[in-house]
């Protein structure tokens, strides 16, 4: 047993426990999924331009033995449920329908743009429909496919080449009278790694080795690697910096704040004001434009629309006889021509004139709940990526308000640390979050207290805060 002390015999009937001589049979290697994952992040980084479909792609083209990838081939939706249609192959499919004369759609194109959204979707998974994507119900409409046969019984029929082997695979999915596609029974296995067996193994496994050359042999690979390791001692410098922070309390803030009385702004559409001195009124915003009259002082007018021109302060204004036309705000020397007699719209409330914060709708720091599934995007506009789809139930952090009031959009954090837009209304006006928690809001109603208060001090207001000063 030993060198040095020479050779050692065990006793008779030595038993010797089984977890101290059993063999190690771990693997050591790496499947497919985990290199689509490090291939995705490794090109990411590098920033190249490709999607999340794209770069499995690419990973499953070099790590693949067979050098398979996996992919649709063509969908099509007929009337009707026949799961013994789905063994025959899609192409004899179509030439029985159309020796029964049985109409069906080609969706080819709908069915690859749905693929590529949930593979952007469910973390790199190739199978189509699967469980962790079919968490909120899927028809049709989402899929961008319009209802050839309403009200009726319907299948999906997917040719695809499967991932790991190259198999070509058809599949028929139900789908009922509504659209809906049956979430239990949907998943199309795009991927030949669902089995653990030798033949798996053998394709869709790669050892440390192999994983090294093919990555280093591949030139995108390989170049992004490079990149990545010459900036890595740049991004990853250690240096100090000096920071100097003043955190003023809240009452300093405030204080600071110089808020001017709400008198001292300027004119706003919807407000009446009246004139001090004779103000001329144009048909055009040109002040070379011929007169429609001459306003004596006292005339009551509403304010329409301001104009384009900043120096002259144009509005457009209707008097009191219902004339309508342009005048300027501001005289050649600088003064106001009008004089401010009720300001449209001033509380939110719409009654005292205090402004408060909204009862029902979210705020920052808000905590909130999705009332029924929503879509989380990357940016406001409604039409920009999606990150994730929120189910109903999801909490949320209110981060902060678009910029946009009609769809109510809302930059939130989800439980998972994503961030992301949503809109907390629907396109009926009716909110889909629920505030569970209000979050601290000490701040804006001492803001709004100190702004009250200045409003109905008699001190004018600073002179770098008057307006056209």
């Amino acid at each position: 047993w030993n060198d040095v002390w020479g050779k050692q015999s065990s006793v008779l009937d030595l038993d010797v426990g089984s977890e101290f001589v059993k063999y190690s049979s771990r693997r050591n290697c790496i499947d497919l999924m985990g290199i689509r994952l490090l291939v995705s992040q490794v090109l990411q980084r590098c920033m190249m331009n490709m999607s999340n479909r794209q770069a499995v792609l690419v990973a499953d083209s070099i790590f693949n033995r067979a050098g398979v990838v996996p992919g649709i081939y063509q969908a099509i939706l007929a009337q009707g449920t026949d799961y013994r249609m789905e063994k025959i192959g899609l192409s004899d499919i179509m030439a029985r329908f159309e020796e029964r004369k049985k109409p069906y759609v080609d969706v080819t194109r709908e069915i690859v743009f749905e693929h590529e959204r949930q593979i952007a979707c469910n973390g790199g998974q190739v199978n189509l429909f699967a469980p962790s994507y079919m968490y909120h119900q899927i028809n049709l409409q989402t899929m961008g496919i319009s209802d050839p046969y309403p009200d009726q019984e319907k299948t999906l029929y997917i040719h695809f080449i499967r991932g790991g082997d190259g198999e070509r695979c058809t599949e028929a999915i139900d789908v009922d009278k509504s659209g809906n596609v049956e979430g239990s029974l949907a998943e199309v296995q795009m991927d030949a790694l669902v089995k653990d067996n030798q033949e798996s193994w053998l394709t869709n496994r790669v050892t440390k080795e192999e994983f090294i050359a093919c990555f280093c042999g591949n030139p995108l690979l390989a170049e992004s690697l490079r990149r990545l390791s010459s900036g890595d001692s740049l991004l990853h410098r250690r240096s100090s910096s000096p920071l100097e922070a003043w955190l003023p309390s809240l009452a300093e803030f405030v204080r600071q704040a110089l808020l001017p009385k709400f008198s001292e702004f300027g004119p706003r559409p919807q407000d009446i004001w009246k004139c001090k001195d004779g103000v001329v009124m144009r048909w055009e915003e040109d002040v070379n434009s011929e007169i429609i009259r001459r306003l004596p002082a006292g005339e009551k007018l509403e304010i329409l629309k301001p104009g384009t021109d900043p120096t002259g302060r144009p509005f457009m204004v209707k008097d009191s006889k219902g004339n309508r036309g342009w005048i300027s705000a501001l005289s050649k020397e600088g003064n106001i021509l009008l004089e401010i007699v009720k300001r449209a719209n001033q509380s939110i409330n719409g009654g005292s004139g205090q402004a408060s914060l909204p009862e029902h709708g979210p705020r920052p720091q808000d905590i909130c709940v999705c009332k029924i599934g929503i879509v989380m995007r990357w940016e406001e506009d409604v039409n920009s990526d999606i990150i994730r789809r929120l189910p109903a139930g999801e909490k949320l952090e209110i981060l902060k308000p678009g910029a946009d009031p009609k769809g109510r959009p809302f930059m939130v954090k989800d439980s998972k640390g994503n961030r992301g837009w949503i809109s907390a209304v629907n396109q009926k006006g009716a909110f889909v979050v629920e505030v569970k928690q209000r979050g601290d809001q000490s701040f804006y109603t001492a803001l709004q207290a100190f702004a009250n208060d200045v409003d109905r001090s008699n001190t004018a207001a600073p002179a770098a805060y008057r307006p056209n000063s």
